[in-house]
C-alpha cells in the first residue's frame, strides 16, 4: 500500500479485517507521482516506472472479502489496475504481491493534489515509519508550483 491508503484509519476503513500489521518495504525503479486525475483531490497518488527512484509503502495481508473492497475503493479496473510488483523488504527479501497502479485513462499531468489530500498522504507515510527523506520528498512533489 502507498498514498492515502498508508494511512490506518483509511485502510482499516477499507479492510475491517486488517488485523493492523504491516511490513515497511520499497519497489525499485519507480517513482511516487500525483498524477491520478480524482474528482474530490484533482489527482491522487500512482506509481510509475522510474530508473533510479523507489516507492516506499507497506505490505498487508487482506482477505479475500477486504481485498475485493479495496478493489472497489480503488476503482479497479477502471481507476487503477491491481498489478503484481515484487517489493524489497527492509531485511533485503524480495516478495510478490499486488499493489495499484493508475489505469493510462486517468493520468492528468501538471496538477497537484488537495492540501488536505497530501497531509493524509504524508500523515500516513510518518505513522508507517517510513524514512524522512522519502517522507520529504512526498511534500515538495506535492507541492511543487504548477
Amino acid at each position: 500500500m502507498y498514498g492515502s491508503n498508508l494511512h490506518p484509519l483509511r485502510l482499516q476503513s477499507r479492510a475491517p479485517s486488517w488485523d493492523g500489521n504491516y511490513t515497511r518495504a520499497f519497489l525499485s525503479d519507480r517513482e511516487l507521482r500525483f498524477n491520478k486525475r480524482s474528482r474530490k483531490y484533482i489527482v491522487a497518488a500512482n506509481i510509475i516506472p522510474h530508473p533510479t527512484r523507489r516507492v516506499w509503502g507497506i505490505i498487508v495481508n487482506l482477505n479475500s472479502d477486504d481485498l475485493q473492497a479495496m478493489d472497489g475503493y480503488e476503482g479497479c479496473p477502471t481507476n487503477y489496475n491491481r498489478i503484481w510488483a515484487s517489493p524489497c523488504l527492509e531485511g533485503g527479501e524480495i516478495v510478490k504481491t499486488h499493489t495499484y497502479q493508475a489505469h493510462p485513462d486517468t493520468i492528468l499531468e501538471g496538477k497537484h493534489p488537495t492540501p488536505n489530500y497530501l497531509q493524509y498522504v504524508l500523515e500516513g507515510a510518518r505513522l508507517c515509519g517510513l524514512p524522512e527523506d522519502y517522507i520529504n520528498a512526498i511534500a515538495r512533489s506535492g507541492r511543487a508550483k504548477s
